[in-house]
């Protein structure tokens, strides 16, 4: 193990596993780039919704539902996707680690259903200001604007956020047996840190990054994530 962050001499079972990662809700997998390359991961894929595009390419290669890696793997979700990830097809599984995340968004001390609503109903009418809106919220990372919006996706995530959750039943089953690692950043405008204390139990605080945490402050994460995995799935 190295004290760069990289997971590339960590060894053991980590070498075997495949690591996927899930943009959030109007993020793209370019997000996850100065982290993949703290990393050291050098054939990641996506799970993706492809929101700015009916069809987009990527460097690395996506997965879909239907074609999930069937060796072990390892997800890494920033916000939505972290939930997309949890509440997914966890065969095979080994760790999951969240991003700015949280397994119900609209609880006690999160986001209003109401705000939910009221971007719902102007996207439709204004998708690239509702995007840019959130993006500028999220915190000062530049991305490019898109080009084409899929409102479909954007619309059905959208109100994914409102409506789905981690909670009981077969899902908090599913996610119970496998290591779980929540890194927050304390000045979150989207996803509070309070929020995040109350709906994980294995939980690093950042004091900084915004909802960007993976991108501003990626030294950081590289160096929870290479600990946690360590401990948890290298053998």
């Amino acid at each position: 193990m190295t004290d760069s962050g990289s997971l590339e001499d960590a060894g053991g079972d980590i070498d075997a596993c495949q690591f996927v990662f899930a943009p959030g809700w109007a993020m793209e997998p370019a997000f996850f780039a100065p982290l993949i390359a703290r990393l050291g991961i050098a054939d990641p894929r996506f799970s993706d919704r492809s929101y700015f595009a009916d069809s987009v390419e990527h460097d690395a290669v996506a997965v879909t539902d239907s074609e999930w890696p069937g060796s072990d793997w390892i997800g890494i979700g920033h916000s939505l996707g972290f939930l997309r990830l949890a509440s997914g097809d966890l065969k095979n599984c080994k760790a999951l680690i969240s991003l700015n995340g949280f397994t119900d968004f609209c609880a006690d001390g999160g986001t209003s259903r109401r705000i939910i609503e009221r971007m719902h109903r102007k996207l439709r009418r204004s998708p690239e200001e509702v995007v840019r809106d959130f993006r500028q919220r999220c915190g000062p990372v530049v991305f490019t604007t898109p080009d084409s919006f899929n409102l479909e996706r954007l619309s059905q995530d959208l109100l994914r956020l409102a409506d789905d959750r981690i909670d009981t039943g077969e899902k908090l089953a599913a996610i119970a047996g496998i290591p779980v690692l929540a890194l927050a950043s304390a000045d979150d405008p989207v996803v509070p840190l309070s929020l995040c204390e109350t709906q994980f139990k294995n939980i690093r605080g950042c004091p900084g990054g915004r909802h960007h945490q993976g991108t501003k402050f990626g030294y950081w994460c590289s160096h929870q994530i290479q600990s946690f995995l360590s401990k948890k799935v290298s053998g």
